[in-house]
């Protein structure tokens, strides 16, 4: 190939075809840098910029100094060039830091090497900046040739070289070192790291390069094949390494992306697993309490909007179901959910959905309705699917269910008062066991009224809604001797309502723990009045089940005969029966622990419990209170009266004194008083009245 001036123009082939692949290595560093911001494409792009001018330079100089004999701007470009080998000082550091630590475990000290290097590769640049614009002399100098270097003069036009001229080839030298050593050591520690040995070959053959360059700084002639071919092979040895650095890069990205996809994959199924888990009931796989919300909302709003269907809400309960956990433990009674929802499942038609709505409780959406259908044929195969039993540990084993319906079939109802409904109709057969029940307004107003005692309860306590009456307790010589303390309520809304209507709720719901402390603090405080008017008035307090066995009821008792120092022998504590029986071991110490504080204890509505006579004997109670059931039929009804009389004299025989609730006639208040009995209640002697008017009546008797 012919030259031009007075060098051949083919040796500009190799580092121009250098600069070309230095430059591509930038664009598609510049290119993934922005596109994925990852930092080892940013670091790479900053290790091709430094390359890419470094080639730059080196075919300028060659360019100008030898073709177009323009020695001076020659020299001043070698100088530039001289000094951009200073920026691999913060490259390789950099480059080493994100191409290589970022996929590895680096130790600590890598991690300190490299903070190291970086910085000094900072303060060399800006020191080498200062001298290469300051002192160009001391890199290249154009005022006169090197005596050793003629073919500087001859065919690259550079001047006499200083004494730095070699020193950044030294350093690169050490940090391209530092480079090959610590990707060698990556390269055995971490095994599989292929994408590693183009980059480290590539740096490999950078340092022979570079080394060559140095020897002929320093010898005046080249160690490679090639002495004729007169240009700095810094250059080959860098388009090696960009194109080996490009191929580890590239088998790393492919590898990033395959493992980019795989974790999307997964991403993908993790969500498509949570989504399902969101939706579906984990033991079952039905759909689940989440899911029959959000269809009922959508089948509300389609009817609102007019493009909905009629539907019936069915929910299922199973009988006993905790019973029957007790017995086969929860293991089974998730077998025994699954297989029932099997059997529900079979029952549906097209367009039905099953619901786990919570524990044993199943809701389905049938809509059977939108054709004119009926829906009770469906109901009764769900109720139907009991009569086979449950292979349970190849023990066969029978159910029952509950099923409460109701429909959606207008515009204007909450998805709330919807399911409401149906809850309120399941309750109702609950009640009965084994059957089912649709929902009707007269459920509805019920519901209402239920609603309304519950929230009212604690707002009544707080408004001075509830007050006490007291009836009279008659000993056998007509005279008063006490009374009990009857809770009553007085609602805004509703009215009076009955004990037998609130207190039910109010143990339901916990909310008896305020009442009853309530009822406490009232009736000690007015036992202070009853006493100051009519010293050794007995007053009679009831306690509820709930109420009896809280933990502080005992501190709480204690605090008010402090606060209002009356004498414990003067109030009686009246327990129902169940109440006495349920958790019996837990049940005696409390009432123990009540009588050596001196309280008298009562035995409320006996006859109408469970107790046995092994548990009454134990029992450290006081009086026995005949129920007004077996009142009422006295003395005309035989039964009545044999029992009545049983009761009497079995209480005598164990000690105790007994109280007949209930006497509305004298017959039956002479009756009581042949068999003994010591204390009357009811209509007869008066009815429940407030503080003042009982105070007035024990003054007149």
């Amino acid at each position: 190939m012919s030259g031009m001036g007075n060098l051949p123009l083919f040796e500009l082939l190799i580092p121009l075809f250098s600069s070309g692949v230095v430059l591509g290595g930038v664009i598609i560093a510049a290119i993934a840098a922005v596109k994925y911001r990852n930092h080892r494409y940013s670091s790479f792009l900053l290790l091709s910029l430094i390359s890419f001018l470094f080639i730059v330079m080196e075919v300028l100089v060659l360019y100008l100094g030898s073709i177009k004999g323009s020695f001076r701007i020659a020299a001043e470009l070698n100088r530039i060039e001289q000094y951009s080998l200073l920026g691999y000082m913060i490259a390789i550091p950099y480059f080493l830091r994100h191409h290589l630590m970022a996929s590895s475990s680096p130790s600590v000290v890598v991690l300190r090497m490299n903070r190291i290097l970086f910085r000094a590769g900072i303060l060399l640049c800006v020191l080498g900046g200062i001298v290469a614009f300051g002192f160009p002399d001391f890199f290249v100098s154009v005022t006169e040739r090197h005596p050793n270097a003629a073919i500087y003069a001859r065919f690259l036009g550079r001047g006499a070289t200083g004494p730095l001229f070699p020193f950044p080839d030294y350093l690169f030298f050490i940090y391209a070192l530092y480079m090959t050593v610590t990707l060698l050591f990556e390269i055995i520690k971490l095994r599989g790291r292929g994408y590693l040995f183009p980059l480290f070959f590539g740096i490999i053959f950078t340092i022979y390069c570079g080394v060559d360059d140095l020897i002929f700084n320093l010898s005046g002639s080249y160690i490679d094949p090639f002495p004729d071919i007169q240009f700095s092979r810094f250059i080959i040895g860098l388009t090696i390494f960009q194109i080996g650095a490009t191929f580890s890069l590239t088998r790393w990205f492919l590898e990033h992306v395959a493992l980019a996809e795989k974790r999307k994959k997964d991403l993908e199924k993790k969500q498509k697993d949570l989504t399902f888990l969101a939706y579906r009931d984990f033991l079952t796989g039905w759909l689940n309490r989440k899911s029959f919300y959000l269809h009922l909302e959508h089948l509300v709003t389609g009817l609102r909007l007019g493009s909905g269907t009629p539907v019936a809400l069915i929910l299922i309960d199973l009988d006993h179901f905790k019973a029957f956990n007790n017995s086969f433990g929860h293991v089974n009674g998730d077998l025994l959910l699954k297989q029932t929802g099997e059997r529900f499942k079979e029952c549906l038609g097209e367009g039905d959905l099953l619901f786990r709505v919570s524990g044993d409780e199943y809701g389905i959406i049938s809509e059977a309705l939108s054709s004119g259908g009926d829906i009770t044929p469906l109901v009764k195969k769900l109720a139907g699917v009991f009569s086979e039993p449950f292979q349970i540990q190849d023990v066969p084993v029978y159910m029952s269910s509950s099923i409460g319906i109701t429909f959606l079939t207008e515009d204007g109802m909450r998805v709330s008062e919807l399911v409401s409904n149906a809850e309120t109709a399941l309750r109702e057969a609950k009640k009965a066991r084994n059957t089912f029940r649709y929902f009707t307004e007269e459920m509805q107003a019920a519901a209402e009224r239920k609603r309304t005692i519950l929230h009212g309860i604690r707002a009544g306590i707080a408004d001075g809604q509830f007050y006490l009456n007291y009836q009279p307790i008659i000993n056998s010589d007509g005279s008063v001797v006490g009374a009990e303390a009857l809770l009553r309520w007085n609602h805004p809304e509703l009215g009076r309502v009955s004990p037998e209507e609130f207190i039910p709720q109010a143990e339901a719901s916990g909310y008896i723990h305020l009442l009853g402390d309530w009822v406490l603090e009232k009736a000690f405080k007015d036992l202070k009045l009853f006493d100051e008017s009519y010293p050794g008035f007995q007053m009679n307090i009831n306690l509820s089940v709930k109420q009896f066995h809280r933990k502080e009821i005992i501190p709480a008792i204690t605090s008010l005969l402090d606060r209002y120092e009356v004498n414990p022998a003067q109030i009686g504590f009246e327990i129902t029966e169940s109440a006495l029986m349920e958790d019996f071991d837990e049940t005696l110490p409390l009432l123990e622990a009540l009588t050596e504080m001196g309280f008298e204890l009562s035995i409320d509505d006996f006859g109408t419990g469970y107790s046995s006579l092994s548990y009454l004997k134990v029992l450290p109670v006081h009086i026995v209170k005949i129920d007004k059931s077996f009142i009422a039929g006295i003395p005309e009804n035989e039964t009545d009266k044999a029992l009545v009389s049983s009761i009497i004299t079995l209480a005598k025989n164990l000690g105790f004194e007994v109280l007949a609730e209930g006497v509305e006639r004298e017959a039956q208040a002479r009756y009581l008083e042949t068999l003994g009995c010591d204390f009357c209640q009811g209509y007869l002697f008066g009815e429940p009245m407030a503080i003042d008017k009982m105070l007035s009546m024990i003054s007149v008797r």
